[in-house]
């Protein structure tokens, strides 16, 4: 059922049952002497009301066709047109004309369960359509009526043309019912289902043409000549309702224009139906009544041009009233696009399209003159961010070439301690130079290293010799290493271990040179007497190493940028033993390199400082521990 509901258009039977019902109606209620027939002998008495429910049903459907109201405004008015068409069924059933029946019934009881169907969408458009599917089986069931039961149809009602019936028929059963599995077919070529819709609206308006034209039974005539012209030429009158904007101005103002003006012409000419004058003559009655029923039928024909006329007139209008509208919209995609100078419509004499566009016109402007201020901004901020990037880049540069230049002296030096430190130490001021020599030397090494280091890492040029490594192995040689610093300021450092290896897969030489930097960054900001506390210990799926003092501490302000490049604290005027404010910024790209995290902590100056590294371990079964250099 719900794939029946998306493969059927109700676009069609809208508009066709509108323009039914209206038409209808309006022709009831402005000569209702042409329904004085057989088939609508039970509707007589109620001529007025019924003609009124069959107008207000038509323009409903075309509100509905149009607006696009919620959804219980729509299937009440599907069910007012429903009831419409399920009363002439009753009408024609009373009277024994069965394909009338049969074919108001299942009209009738097609727009009571349209109103449940989704209306159709730009983006969905069923290939099916529900008016051709009820067309067609409204023409297949009075073409087996016919074939069937020719003895039905021989009375003179049928008109002089009743010898044509079998052939018309046989074709309605052979056209039809394939039409009608065609609107269900999703696989069915569209060139033969176009051949359909031209042989079974052509048949069946020659169904029409002659039962109910002799007859003239109108809505027979309207719904059989009219619906099947309908079907013959439906595949290109949907292109057209498909394409169709019923939100557009002009469609809306020629609807209300039409609606408005045959509504009172319809008014006027029924309501003087209704007066109660009473004329007496001694005249014959169809004598008396001829003039009446001429004015009646003249305005009629009257009320079928004045709608067209209407229509057009609100097209016209509508047109002269969208079109700066439309201009406006184009202007405001150019602007969308960038194009601030394309032409706004001046508005055409109409104050209120006037006023929107001067609007836009001054809005225009002012985002015209932010636009060239907001590209003179960008262009200013790209040129700077261009030269802080070459700025940036020449530092890298600089810092690379910095490093390479003191390492020529620096081993000049080197060299030369070592040799006067092998002539021998005579004289106590000698060796003492010797000593301090020496130990600057090697602070200045580690710098430059450093320097070197975080040059590279910038340029992306420093890459990592993982191998499977026990890091409580890598800590303990780090720590050994940095003792006789610390043994020299006379500081305790300690170390606490886990019992059990902490595997992971590293460089152990980038590791021992995080842990040395953070070892000599405590031994360095921490008093002489102080203690330094070295742990290593696993936390879930990590190794946690922590670097603790007692030393100088950090101000809160420093600590969310301890890691940044250059960044330091304050520093005594003669800067002794301050470094670069490297080494942190070179411990935190090693360990992110490892996968790890460097969170540092203070309480404040002078309540030491801890720095811990997480680093992410691996089974011990999975690696081949190698011990560190």
């Amino acid at each position: 059922m719900n794939k029946i509901r998306r493969q059927l258009s109700v676009e069609s039977l809208l508009w066709a049952m509108s323009l039914f019902c209206a038409f209808i109606g309006a022709f009831l209620l402005v000569a209702p002497h042409h329904f004085q027939t057989g088939p609508y002998q039970a509707l007589l008495p109620f001529w007025l009301a019924w003609g009124a429910l069959a107008l207000a049903s038509g323009v409903g459907l075309l509100a509905v066709a149009v607006v696009r109201p919620r959804p219980w405004v729509r299937l009440g008015v599907h069910a007012m047109a429903g009831v419409t068409l399920l009363a002439l069924a009753v009408s024609f059933g009373m009277v024994k004309a069965l394909t009338g029946m049969f074919t108001y019934t299942i009209l009738g009881l097609g727009m009571l369960l349209s109103g449940l169907l989704p209306r159709d969408s730009p983006e969905h458009a069923p290939r099916g359509d529900l008016f051709a599917l009820l067309i067609s089986l409204a023409a297949t069931v009075s073409g087996a009526l016919v074939f069937l039961l020719p003895d039905l149809f021989r009375n003179p009602f049928y008109g002089p043309f009743r010898s044509y019936f079998q052939v018309i028929a046989l074709a309605l059963l052979l056209t039809a019912p394939l039409l009608a599995w065609a609107q269900l077919a999703p696989t069915f070529d569209d060139r033969r289902l176009r051949i359909l819709h031209v042989l079974t609206g052509l048949t069946y308006f020659s169904f029409g043409a002659v039962i109910s034209i002799p007859s003239r039974v109108w809505t027979g005539v309207v719904l059989y000549c009219g619906g099947g012209l309908l079907v013959a030429f439906l595949p290109a009158i949907r292109r057209r309702l498909t394409a169709l904007d019923t939100s557009a101005l002009r469609t809306r103002l020629a609807l209300a224009l039409a609606i408005a003006t045959s509504l009172a012409l319809i008014s006027a000419t029924a309501v003087t139906s209704g007066l109660g004058w009473v004329v007496a003559a001694e005249a014959p009655r169809a004598a008396a009544l001829e003039g009446i029923r001429h004015g009646r039928d003249l305005a009629f024909a009257l009320l079928l041009l004045v709608i067209p006329l209407a229509a057009l007139i609100g097209i016209v209008a509508a047109r002269r009233i969208a079109r700066p509208l439309d201009q406006l919209a184009d202007a405001v995609d150019a602007l969308s696009a960038g194009d601030l100078a394309a032409p706004v419509a001046t508005g055409a004499g109409i104050t209120e399209v006037a006023r929107l566009s001067a609007a836009f016109q001054e809005m225009r402007d002012r985002l015209s003159e932010r636009t060239r201020e907001s590209e003179r901004l960008a262009a200013e901020l790209r040129a700077r961010a261009e030269a802080l990037a070459e700025t940036d880049r020449r530092k890298d540069e600089f810092l690379a070439m910095l490093a390479h230049e003191l390492r020529n002296p620096l081993g000049a030096i080197a060299n030369a301690s070592y040799l006067l430190e092998q002539l021998g130490t005579d004289h106590p001021r000698k060796a003492r130079a010797v000593e301090i020599i020496r130990r600057q030397i090697q602070h200045l090494v580690v710098m430059v290293d450093d320097l070197l280091d975080v040059s590279r890492i910038t340029r992306g040029k420093v890459e990592l010799r993982r191998e499977p490594l026990d890091l409580a192995e890598v800590v303990r040689h780090s720590v050994e290493t940095a003792r006789p610093l610390a043994e020299a300021k006379e500081q305790r450092l300690s170390l606490e271990l886990a019992p059990e290896p902490l595997p992971m897969r590293g460089d152990a030489t980038r590791l021992e040179q995080v842990l040395s930097n953070l070892l000599r960054n405590a031994v360095k900001f921490t008093e002489s007497g102080g203690n330094i506390d070295v742990s290593a210990r696993p936390d879930g799926g990590d190794a946690v190493v922590r670097v603790k003092d007692d030393g100088i501490g950090m101000a809160p302000d420093l600590l969310p940028r301890i890691f940044d490049l250059f960044a330091q604290g304050e520093q005594a005027l003669d800067r002794s033993g301050a470094g670069l404010g490297i080494g942190l910024t070179l411990v935190r790209s090693l360990v992110e390199m490892h996968g790890g995290t460097v969170e540092a902590r203070s309480e404040g100056p002078g309540k030491g400082s801890e720095l811990e590294v997480r680093l992410p371990l691996e089974p011990a079964a999975a690696l081949s521990l190698v011990p560190p250099h």
